[in-house]
Protein backbone atom coordinates (compact mmCIF):
# COMPACT_ATOMS: atom_id res chain seq x y z
CA UNK A 1 0.00 0.00 0.00
CA UNK A 2 1.13 3.35 -0.67
CA UNK A 3 0.34 6.91 1.16
CA UNK A 4 1.70 10.43 -0.04
CA UNK A 5 1.65 12.13 3.91
CA UNK A 6 2.46 16.02 4.00
CA UNK A 7 4.81 18.16 1.39
CA UNK A 8 7.09 15.54 -0.31
CA UNK A 9 6.95 12.17 1.29
CA UNK A 10 5.66 8.81 -0.06
CA UNK A 11 5.61 5.97 2.07
CA UNK A 12 5.06 2.16 1.41
CA UNK A 13 3.75 -0.41 3.79
CA UNK A 14 2.83 -4.40 4.02
CA UNK A 15 -0.01 -5.60 4.48
CA UNK A 16 -0.13 -5.18 8.47
CA UNK A 17 0.31 -1.36 7.92
CA UNK A 18 3.72 -1.03 8.75
CA UNK A 19 5.52 1.32 7.17
CA UNK A 20 8.70 -1.19 5.32
CA UNK A 21 9.94 2.52 3.33
CA UNK A 22 9.61 6.10 2.31
CA UNK A 23 11.00 8.74 -0.02
CA UNK A 24 10.94 12.15 -0.57
CA UNK A 25 11.65 12.96 -4.12
CA UNK A 26 9.14 16.10 -4.58
CA UNK A 27 9.69 19.30 -4.35
CA UNK A 28 6.34 20.63 -3.15
CA UNK A 29 3.12 18.79 -2.24
CA UNK A 30 2.22 15.81 -4.23
CA UNK A 31 -1.75 15.33 -6.23
CA UNK A 32 -0.88 11.76 -7.10
CA UNK A 33 0.54 8.29 -6.73
CA UNK A 34 -0.28 5.45 -8.84
CA UNK A 35 0.76 1.71 -9.15
CA UNK A 36 0.72 0.04 -12.26
CA UNK A 37 -1.15 -2.88 -13.07
CA UNK A 38 1.46 -5.40 -12.39
CA UNK A 39 2.71 -3.83 -8.65
CA UNK A 40 6.14 -3.48 -9.80
CA UNK A 41 6.23 0.70 -11.02
CA UNK A 42 4.47 3.26 -9.52
CA UNK A 43 4.33 6.79 -10.33
CA UNK A 44 3.58 10.06 -8.50
CA UNK A 45 3.36 13.59 -9.39
CA UNK A 46 2.62 17.31 -7.60
CA UNK A 47 2.71 20.82 -7.71
CA UNK A 48 6.70 20.56 -8.71
CA UNK A 49 5.76 19.92 -12.11
CA UNK A 50 7.41 16.73 -12.18
CA UNK A 51 6.75 12.81 -12.46
CA UNK A 52 8.66 10.24 -11.09
CA UNK A 53 8.80 6.96 -11.96
CA UNK A 54 9.53 4.22 -9.67
CA UNK A 55 10.04 0.18 -9.39
CA UNK A 56 9.66 -1.34 -5.89
CA UNK A 57 12.00 -4.64 -5.38
CA UNK A 58 12.71 -5.89 -2.63
CA UNK A 59 10.31 -3.71 -0.35
CA UNK A 60 12.31 -0.96 -1.37
CA UNK A 61 11.20 2.28 -3.89
CA UNK A 62 13.90 2.55 -6.68
CA UNK A 63 13.39 5.98 -8.38
CA UNK A 64 14.10 5.18 -12.18
CA UNK A 65 13.04 8.43 -14.22
CA UNK A 66 11.76 11.73 -14.26
CA UNK A 67 9.26 13.71 -16.43
CA UNK A 68 9.27 17.40 -16.50
CA UNK A 69 7.19 18.19 -19.44
CA UNK A 70 4.46 19.89 -17.60
CA UNK A 71 4.07 23.51 -17.09
CA UNK A 72 1.98 23.75 -14.25
CA UNK A 73 1.02 21.45 -11.22
CA UNK A 74 -0.37 17.93 -12.76
CA UNK A 75 -3.26 16.64 -10.94
CA UNK A 76 -3.49 13.24 -12.10
CA UNK A 77 -2.45 10.39 -14.15
CA UNK A 78 -2.88 6.84 -15.11
CA UNK A 79 -1.54 3.73 -16.60
CA UNK A 80 -2.59 2.82 -20.11
CA UNK A 81 -0.87 0.05 -21.31
CA UNK A 82 2.85 0.87 -22.28
CA UNK A 83 2.15 4.78 -21.69
CA UNK A 84 1.40 7.05 -18.86
CA UNK A 85 -1.16 9.64 -19.34
CA UNK A 86 -1.05 12.59 -17.21
CA UNK A 87 -3.16 16.27 -17.32
CA UNK A 88 -2.25 19.27 -15.38
CA UNK A 89 -3.32 22.87 -14.57
CA UNK A 90 -1.09 23.24 -17.72
CA UNK A 91 -4.29 22.88 -19.95
CA UNK A 92 -2.60 20.22 -21.22
CA UNK A 93 -2.60 15.86 -21.73
CA UNK A 94 0.63 14.77 -21.70
CA UNK A 95 1.64 10.83 -22.81
CA UNK A 96 4.60 9.23 -21.88
CA UNK A 97 6.19 5.80 -22.94
CA UNK A 98 6.97 3.81 -20.08
CA UNK A 99 9.23 1.18 -21.82
CA UNK A 100 11.39 3.61 -23.75
CA UNK A 101 11.30 6.49 -20.70
CA UNK A 102 10.23 9.22 -22.36
CA UNK A 103 7.86 11.55 -23.60
CA UNK A 104 5.97 11.24 -27.31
Amino acid sequence: MLAAGGKRNIYLYNINFTEIDHIAPHESWINSIVFSNDGDKMISSGEDKMIHIYEIKNQKIHKINTFSDHTSTIMSMLFVGDYIVSGGLDSTIKLFEKSLQKSV
